[in-house]
């Protein structure tokens, strides 16, 4: 199991966007939008992978996916192991992932869980 957190890779100031974000995770429309102005620096949406509710992670990922790319907003996507923290890290280099592995990821569990 690995831990997921997304945020923006530069600060963005988009209301749309911050608004499919809030739909998704429930969130208030002011913590997405405070999320979203410091880019990576402030992670607006986290999950546990290969738990027992993955197909909606994955599906709550996927749409995140969809609406950034609809918006022309590069994601900022860390991947830890479920027994680490974000605070065992000073710099995420080494954690960091790319929207498309992400989907591998995804797409390689397809299937797996019902």
């Amino acid at each position: 199991m690995s831990k997921i957190f997304v945020s923006t890779n530069t600060p963005v100031n988009n209301n749309k966007f911050a608004y499919s974000i809030k739909k998704l995770t429930n969130s208030s429309l002011s913590s997405v939008l405070t999320a979203l102005r410091a880019g990576k620096a402030n992670f607006f949406y986290s999950c546990e992978l290969f738990s027992n509710d993955h197909i909606q992670v994955s599906n709550d990922l996927r749409r995140i996916v969809q609406k950034a790319n609809e918006h022309d907003i590069e994601l900022f996507i860390v991947e830890i192991l479920y027994n680490q923290q974000l605070s065992d890290f000073t710099d995420f280099k080494n954690v960091h992932i790319s929207t498309q592995i992400l989907l591998t990821i995804l797409d390689e569990a397809e299937g797996q869980f019902m």
